[in-house]
């Protein structure tokens, strides 16, 4: 190999020599210390694209792929420049010979690291619009509940203890058929994709259909992309949601995972879950806890109703609080 030009440190850095190129160069840069600093010195003028190995927006490969591309246009700009010179003008040749393969690479560089801090930027922007904009679902949400509370002797919806309605997510049906919310858009996470519009099901609806495939699909989607309270055991008798106005008390949050009963919630890509608590306030949960609280589970790490009024859990659409009795007395409703 001849002495080892710029564009051939340059080629070496980014894996753009073939394989008995790459060989022979760093045979080179081994028996000479003078090239090891030169190549010391190309890698600090392109260490920014070292930003693409970390940032998650960004493509795999961009900075290649695009170096590749351009590399692939120059030749073919070479391969026609003969012909060109023939027909252009004395300014038109310097401009075109004033662009050599470094230019280009660097120019190629420049616009691989813009893409690489604009792509996760785009991708974070997205995410927080999302975790905002279903926050302000579970404020109206919240809002409904409260209002429906103070025409319910405090309570919030309660879910029948047997029967057609019994499961968690007949809070959505219930507070629409009252004329509390309106809009079934309100029980759509934006966060999630769906392939179908997205509609809250009547309770004429789902006692119709009780039983079977139509049945269970009312059933899952009744919540829409939330879940709620299953409220909590009061030694042998089960206590629904009341609205007492606590700032620990959830009563809804991001649905709950269906790969693992504990969360956190997929909703915003298994990275947390918005929680609604009594006195109307919503936080953002990382994981799936509050301190020592998870959200979908009881303190017996068991879906069903808490174990004290200050275990909190939150309920998938489908499911019924009171379907099972494991770590319990028989279940009753408390008056």
């Amino acid at each position: 190999m001849k002495e080892p030009t710029q564009e051939d440190l340059l080629g070496y850095v980014l894996g753009a020599l073939d394989a008995e190129e790459q060989k022979e160069l760093q045979q080179k840069i081994d028996s000479d210390p003078q090239l090891d600093e030169r190549l010391l010195e190309v890698k600090s003028h392109i260490a920014p694209l070292e930003l693409l190995n970390d940032s998650s927006g960004a493509r795999p490969g961009l900075a290649r792929r695009t170096c590749e591309l351009v590399a692939a246009q120059i030749n073919e700009s070479e391969k026609s420049e003969v012909k060109m010179s023939q027909e252009a003008s004395p300014a038109s040749l310097h401009r075109w010979s004033s662009w050599s393969m470094t230019d280009a690479l660097v120019a190629a560089a420049s616009v691989a690291i813009f893409a690489s801090l604009l792509f996760p930027m785009i991708s974070y922007t997205k995410y927080c619009t999302n975790i905002t904009y279903c926050s302000n679902n579970l404020c109206s949400i919240g809002t409904a509940l409260h209002s429906y509370s103070e025409f319910n002797e405090g309570r919030f919806v309660e879910i029948p203890k047997e029967g057609p309605l019994a499961f968690a997510g007949i809070v959505a049906p219930v507070l629409k058929e009252a004329q509390y919310i309106d809009d079934d858009k309100l029980f759509a996470c934006q966060a999630v994709s769906r392939d179908k519009p997205f509609m809250i099901p009547s309770t004429d609806q789902i006692r119709r259909c009780s039983t079977g495939e139509q049945g269970e699909y009312f059933r899952r989607i009744s919540s829409g992309d939330y879940g709620y309270s299953f409220g909590y055991m009061d030694g042998d008798k089960y206590c629904s949601p009341r609205n007492l106005g606590r700032a620990y008390t959830i009563i809804a949050a991001d649905k709950p995972s269906i790969r693992s009963i504990n969360g956190p919630s997929e909703n915003h890509g298994g990275r947390g879950q918005n929680v609604l608590f009594e006195d109307l306030s919503v936080r953002f949960v990382v994981g799936n806890a509050i301190a020592d609280d998870q959200i979908y589970v009881n303190s017996h790490n068991i879906v069903a109703p808490g174990v004290s009024a200050r275990d909190n859990v939150i309920g998938a659409s489908h499911l019924a609080p009171l379907r099972i009795s494991t770590s319990f007395n028989q279940f009753q409703i408390a008056e």
